[in-house]
């Protein structure tokens, strides 16, 4: 199964809350495959929230979780109509979702992160992030993030 796809951009999500999105995120990447167990990939998502706040600052986060109850290591990108308040302090409405089996999580998961939170620094990509509702052209550079 490939880890991005263009069925993985979900755009123009009328969500408002952080709970009820990532509850959105969990139904989606059962939607596409990677898991059949949505209760538990939500639970992972927000356990992760509640260790550590994945916002990133600049409108972006990235919601992460490592789960037996992965099938397939997978990244979604999920942009909101509006920001949504993910820390005390920080809003975001760009969202790539990682999220890997527990037994390969280290080495893939780590990868993943690595690689888009390097395009992350490029202001760039970001502005594209923001601004494109294109899949082909979001597609392509996500894509083109995860292989470098």
């Amino acid at each position: 199964m490939e880890v991005f796809k263009k069925e993985n951009i979900i755009l123009n999500v009328p969500i408002e809350e952080k709970e009820k999105l990532l509850r959105e995120i969990a139904r989606n990447i059962c939607r596409l495959g990677y898991s059949r167990e949505e209760l538990k990939i939500f639970s992972g998502l927000m356990d992760r929230e509640k260790e550590f706040e994945t916002s990133l600052g600049d409108g972006f986060a990235i919601p992460h979780t490592k789960s037996e109850f992965v099938e397939n290591p997978g990244v979604l990108l999920v942009k909101t109509k509006n920001e949504i308040r993910w820390s005390g302090v920080e809003s975001a409405n760009v969202f790539l979702v990682l999220f890997t089996p527990l037994e390969s999580a280290g080495n893939t998961h780590l990868k993943m992160l690595a690689s888009l939170s390097r395009k992350l620094i490029n202001e760039e990509f970001k502005k594209m992030l923001h601004e494109s509702d294109d899949v082909d052209v979001l597609y392509e550079k996500i894509n083109n993030a995860l292989a470098n």
